[in-house]
C-alpha cells in the first residue's frame, strides 16, 4: 500500500511540474490539448492533478506535448 501511495504522490508531483511548465509559457489547459493528438482539456487536467500518470503517456504523445510547451522532449523528461 505505500508504494501505491508514493506512486500516486510521484504522479501528482509530476503533474504540478507540467502545470508549472504550461502557466510559464502562458498557455491554458485547452491551448496544450490543441497541440497533442488525442488530448483534451480534461486529459491535462488530469495529468496536472496526477490522475493520470504522465509516465504512462506514449512518446508521441510526450513528444507533441513538449513541442506544445516550446521544449525538447529530452528538457521535457528531465523536467517531469
Amino acid at each position: 500500500m505505500e508504494t501505491l501511495n508514493n506512486d500516486k504522490h510521484e504522479a501528482f508531483l509530476r503533474g504540478q511540474r507540467l502545470k508549472g511548465l504550461r502557466i510559464k509559457q502562458g498557455l491554458t489547459q485547452a491551448q496544450v490539448a490543441e497541440h497533442v493528438t488525442g488530448v483534451n482539456r480534461p486529459r491535462v487536467a488530469a495529468y496536472e492533478n496526477g490522475s493520470y500518470d504522465l509516465a504512462n503517456m506514449s512518446f508521441g504523445t510526450a513528444k507533441e506535448l513538449a513541442a506544445a510547451l516550446g521544449l525538447s522532449i529530452s528538457t521535457l523528461a528531465k523536467i517531469i
